[in-house]
């Protein structure tokens, strides 16, 4: 009788790497989505506001539409498994929240809130692709 073997070798390292790098794709989808909705919503006064609406990962900064007017938008060092979408203009604030003469337009909250089903949408493709490349 043949005895016959086989090795299963689990590479763990660069699985794991394989998919840091894949939700780093699917946040940075996410950020250039939600940076691009949040642009749209911006009033087009003077450009400034638009231009200054960045996003950032852990490995990526999208670059400010401006550079003249906007130098560092997102100086922090961000974490992992984290993207940040906003801006660091002074008075964007009172774009979002308004006021006492103007009305509050909810730039970032109304856009995250229209856009939640879309960006779900992404992550669940995100991780449908990647965990088919590992099949």
């Amino acid at each position: 009788m043949t005895r016959m073997t086989t090795t299963l070798t689990l590479n763990g390292p660069a699985i794991r790497l394989a998919i840091e790098r894949e939700q780093e794709d699917i946040l940075a989808s996410a950020g250039i989505f939600l940076q691009d909705r949040m642009v749209s919503a911006t009033p087009e006064d003077t450009g400034r506001a638009r231009g200054s609406i960045t996003y950032a990962t852990s490995r990526r900064q999208s670059r400010p539409r401006f550079p003249a007017v906007l130098k560092n938008v997102i100086d922090a060092p961000v974490a992992p498994n984290v993207v940040h979408i906003g801006t660091d203009l002074w008075y964007f604030r009172y774009l979002e929240s308004g006021t006492s003469k103007t009305p509050a337009r909810n730039i970032i909250q109304g856009t995250f809130e229209r856009s939640r089903n879309a960006i779900r949408h992404l992550f669940i493709v995100g991780y449908n692709s990647a965990l088919g490349r590992f099949r």
